[in-house]
């Protein structure tokens, strides 16, 4: 079966997402125009001249490597999926119409996709703080739409969650934690 253009989209996202260097959590980000044409693509990992947290030229894992999800970030060396996506976009972030990304946007990152022309935030996992971003999002970026009930995209097809489960198989099998859990098999918007 043919995926819709969101699985489409959150699968490279996914694809993406096996390039990071984070020990902690592999964040993978496509941002799409309104065409349906892709913009730029980022990972989750460290600054360019940094050793790696995680991968074959990984000495030691950042300070908060090992910290519980959503804590001990001013340890972690690692720059964002989204904000290496923003980055990379070349010709100006208006351009950005959707913003497709493995686990939700924090805070900070829901702040620099505002100051874009990005219309929609779809994400596969929720992160801890998700609540604050996506209420930051609803009420200062679409004010329009503040209060309005995230909607739930159709589940993903059979292979679509096969080929999902052998990513998150293979990334869990890197050692990282995190990732992609295998029973999340449908994407949230906000």
């Amino acid at each position: 079966m043919r995926p819709t253009r969101d699985e489409y989209f959150m699968m490279l996202a996914l694809v993406v997402s096996t390039r990071s260097t984070c020990a902690r959590r592999a964040v993978g980000c496509v941002l799409v125009d309104n065409g349906g044409r892709v913009l730029s693509t980022g990972f989750n990992g460290v600054a360019r001249g940094m050793v790696h947290c995680h991968g074959s030229d990984a000495v030691a894992p950042c300070p908060a490597a090992l910290a519980p999800s959503g804590t001990g970030l001013d340890g972690c060396h690692a720059i964002h999926a989204e904000q290496n996506a923003l980055l990379q976009t070349r010709g100006g972030t208006e351009a950005v119409h959707t913003c497709y990304v493995t686990v939700s946007p924090c805070v900070t990152c829901v702040k620099l996709l505002m100051n874009t022309g990005c219309e929609r935030v779809a994400f596969l996992d929720p992160y801890p703080h998700e609540d604050v971003a996506a209420a930051l999002w609803l009420a200062s970026r679409r004010p329009k739409r503040a209060g309005v009930p995230r909607q739930r995209l159709r589940a993903w097809d059979a292979v679509a969650r096969t080929w999902r489960i052998q990513m998150a198989e293979s990334i869990q099998g890197s050692g990282r934690r995190g990732g992609l859990p295998v029973e999340s098999t449908e994407t949230m918007v906000y």
